[in-house]
């Protein structure tokens, strides 16, 4: 998590996205829709929050796990991307 950020709330909501992307990240293609492919377990999650709430995947259960946790958010969905192997850190792989 970067240093600099120092809002609370956006960091809670942030966690929770980091932990709703952890529980769907796999090192290869699973076949399973909303799953993330990330093959050097790599997944970046930028500070551009998605409002509304996605209905489905990883930002859906991002929010309910900050309200969950006592956050009173209308989103804890933000957008992130899986680096190219071997890519730039900034080469989009993907976006929710």
């Amino acid at each position: 998590m970067r240093p600099d950020l120092d809002d609370d709330e956006r960091r809670a909501d942030v966690l929770a996205m980091a932990l709703s992307v952890a529980s769907g990240m796999h090192h290869r293609d699973s076949g399973h829709p909303g799953d993330i492919t990330a093959p050097d377990g790599l997944v970046v999650i930028t500070l551009d929050r998605l409002i509304p709430e996605p209905a489905t995947g990883p930002g859906r259960i991002a929010t309910q796990i900050a309200r969950q946790c006592g956050r009173d958010t209308a989103s804890a969905a933000f957008e992130y991307y899986v680096p190219e192997p071997g890519g730039a850190d900034d080469t989009p792989g993907g976006r929710q």
